[in-house]
């Protein structure tokens, strides 16, 4: 019976390390559009746009390798989990304000539009990766290799 909650650990772990991997690879590839919107959102200080436009990318590709590797599996999981609690508090206060069309979750030239079933998927996505946390490693994960 515990053969398909790790199955369904490992799909999850799949599904979100690729997406995060995908999201944070686009965003590093195309950075001075991605930067441009993140300036363009008008949420943070001036001051912190290069620092957070810059970090985020490389912290999605990091957080995203390990969940895919299994490698301090629920630490990625949680790390996940409040990037997506982040990018829903982005997403409501970018709806809030109407002045951003696309989230640049794919860079700045995504066609990804700010809407409320956004702001749910990112919940939603959220709830999952803590869940994930608390049901880690799964099969396939290299923590389950060395004893983790």
């Amino acid at each position: 019976m515990a053969v398909l909650p790790d199955v369904l650990v490992l799909i999850g772990r799949l599904f979100f390390g690729m997406l995060l991997v995908v999201s944070g690879w686009e965003k590093m590839a195309d950075y001075a559009p991605w930067r441009e919107l993140v300036t363009k959102m008008d949420l943070f200080p001036i001051d912190w746009v290069g620092p957070l436009s810059a970090a985020l990318p490389g912290i999605e590709v990091v957080v995203g390798l390990a969940l895919l590797l299994g490698f301090w599996t629920r630490e990625a999981a949680v790390a996940s989990g409040f990037l997506f609690v982040l990018f829903a508090a982005v997403m409501a206060v970018l709806l809030w304000k109407g002045t951003v069309e696309t989230c640049g979750c794919f860079g700045a030239d995504d066609a990804v539009t700010v809407s409320s079933g956004h702001l749910a998927a990112n919940v939603i996505g959220a709830a999952v990766l803590f869940a994930l946390a608390y049901a880690a490693p799964g099969f396939l994960a290299v923590d389950r290799l060395l004893g983790h």
